[in-house]
Formats: structure tokens, sequence, C-alpha cells
């Protein structure tokens, strides 16, 4: 099954915990010599082979099976794109507006002096 045909993020979780299973199979370790490896407990691989664990044992059991490196499939590193590289320059950051003063009536009106 694909992660994008598992309905719930439950079920995402679910299938997470199962490939690391199937993972842990393939190298034919026990949950106990995963745990060891990972320097986590049983208890947490029970957890994220159900789908229940924590990003820092995911994490741990990942470069403890070899595989940390498909991390990179995962979140690739934001590319800078072809125009911005012709102009010289990354993306503007964007910004969070600035909130307006409430008058006595209760309107909002700009602050005064906050342009830049």
């Amino acid at each position: 099954m694909k992660f994008s045909d598992a309905a719930t993020l439950d079920a995402r979780a679910r299938l997470l915990g199962d490939r690391l299973t199937e993972q842990r199979l393939q190298l034919n370790i026990s949950q106990s010599e995963a745990a060891g490896r990972a320097g986590v407990s049983r208890d947490a691989v029970q957890r994220a082979e159900r789908g229940l664990g924590t990003v820092d044992t995911l994490l741990r059991l990942l470069t403890a099976y070899g595989i940390a490196d498909r991390l990179e499939l995962l979140l690739p590193e934001p590319q800078i794109s072809p125009t911005q590289l012709l102009a010289g320059e990354r993306a503007p950051r964007r910004r969070r507006a600035r909130r307006r003063a409430a008058t006595a009536g209760g309107e909002s009106q700009p602050v005064w002096g906050d342009e830049a």
C-alpha cells in the first residue's frame, strides 16, 4: 500500500510502522537488537512499529538500519528557481502583517511609522 492510499493520518502512521518492521526483518534483527543499535528501549521500537513512535525514535531507527540517507527523498533541500538564479538573489522573505492599533470606537487604524 502507498502512503497516499492511506485515508487518515493514523493509517499512514501504521503504514510507516509496518515499513519499519519490514526493514528490521530484512536485516534479520530482533526488536531488542534494533533497540540496542538505535540507543532506544525495546518498547520504543515496538511503539514505532505500531506507528506510535516519536520523530527521535524514527530517526534513530533509520540510522541504525542504515537508511537515514533516504530522508533526502522525503524532504529534498529547497532549490532556487532558474529565474532567481538569473537575478542572482533568492525569493524575498514573506513577513507577517503587523497588527493595527484599535481606536476608541473599536476600529482599526494603521500605526504610523511602521512602513518599513
